[in-house]
């Protein structure tokens, strides 16, 4: 938890950090095909800027992103769904450094994870596969990694 801390004040309390990160391909035909995964399980040696971070990974301060319930969409898509309402608000995502094994899996009780069930999918051809609107991943692609940078006259906003 410190180190998650550290990065945050790193970046001015501007931007979420998280440990699992992911830059999609642009222009992006399959969503888990098409894309550079930064595995919280594999040591990464320098921040990266990414489209989307693991919500089971991240940590940011209370006043850098406005969430609510209604930012979040279909079920099973909350990365997603959280990149999309940091991309809206210029927050950026940064992977931060760590080592191999820095974090573990609580595990899902012999249940497959999301990624699993999905990432079966590239191989089978399946639908579900693809980003299930075609506007997600435009919305998400337009900032490119990371979205915009931190800025320090950008308002901060507080959920009430």
């Amino acid at each position: 938890m410190p180190t998650l801390l550290l990065n945050i004040e790193k970046y001015g309390r501007r931007a979420v950090v998280g440990v699992h990160g992911i830059v999609l391909a642009d222009p992006m035909n399959h969503f888990y095909a098409n894309r550079t995964v930064f595995h919280f399980k594999s040591a990464l040696s320098s921040d990266q800027s990414v489209h989307l971070l693991g919500t089971g990974t991240v940590a940011f301060h209370r006043d850098t992103l406005a969430l609510t319930y209604s930012d979040f969409g279909e079920p099973g898509m909350a990365d997603l769904w959280f990149a999309i309402a940091a991309k809206r608000q210029g927050v950026p995502l940064r992977c931060i450094a760590h080592g191999q094994g820095w974090v573990r899996s609580l595990g899902d009780a012999g249940q497959p994870s999301l990624y699993v069930e999905f990432a079966k999918a590239v191989h089978c051809g399946c639908p579900g596969a693809v980003a299930s609107r075609p506007g997600h991943h435009t919305d998400i692609l337009a900032c490119g990694p990371g979205g915009a940078e931190p800025q320090s006259q950008r308002p901060v906003r507080r959920l009430q």
